[in-house]
């Protein structure tokens, strides 16, 4: 057993260390997060970068009673899941993908209008 706890031990280091590398990095200090109580977020409040941190815990409610929730970035996360196969979701083109889902959701009903209305805007 002692050899499972180390190995669950690892992993989450290895998930906290992504976790902090990945905030840091594309997170701007003093933006207010809101996630879900997975352990490797206790550690966004010590990253001494003034973040406001809310977490809601998903087993006793969905949104908390200030009103927070993370309902918004997983349905985005799920729309991105169902448009993006999982063989483009590589760090190379994701970027790519993420703004055409991003795109089409911000334009959806009038694609081929608003698709033309981008090109006549391309100067070059």
């Amino acid at each position: 057993m002692l050899g499972l706890a180390l190995l669950l031990d690892l992993a989450f280091l290895t998930d906290l260390l992504f976790l902090t590398i990945r905030v840091l990095r594309f997170i701007k200090p003093g933006t207010t997060i809101i996630s879900d109580c997975w352990k490797a977020y206790n550690g966004i409040d010590g990253m001494g970068m003034n973040y406001v941190h809310h977490a809601v815990n998903h087993s006793k409610e969905f949104v908390d009673a200030a009103g927070n929730h993370t309902n918004n970035m997983e349905a985005s996360w799920r729309t991105i899941k169902m448009k993006v196969p999982s063989r483009k979701r590589n760090h190379n083109i994701l970027q790519e993908h993420l703004f055409e889902v991003m795109w089409r959701n911000q334009n959806v009903g009038d694609i081929w209008q608003c698709l033309l209305g981008a090109l006549k805007e391309i100067q070059y």
